[in-house]
């Protein structure tokens, strides 16, 4: 189940979910932002991080390792054109 914050997160595991997914889309929408990776990695690791510490259920982050991923491959075509 997706989740947006700590507190949603919470919500999974009281809910009885084995897992919760850190969700990029759902992290941008709760800062009223599109799913444009317009928010830093620093951002969506932050709220990842605070989704962690208040569950004791695993929190999946591939949407965010793949943004960041991402992000690094742009910097190297940047930096390494062609």
């Amino acid at each position: 189940m997706g989740a947006h914050n700590a507190l949603s997160a919470k919500l999974v595991e009281k809910s009885g979910f084995d897992a919760v997914w850190a969700s990029g889309l759902e992290i941008s929408t709760s800062y009223a932002l599109p799913d444009a990776n317009i928010l830093t990695m620093t951002d969506f690791f932050n709220v990842a991080s605070s989704m962690n510490e208040a569950v004791n259920i695993p929190v999946g982050l591939k949407s965010i390792l793949s943004r960041i991923t991402n992000w690094h491959v742009q910097l190297l075509n940047e930096v390494n054109p062609g």
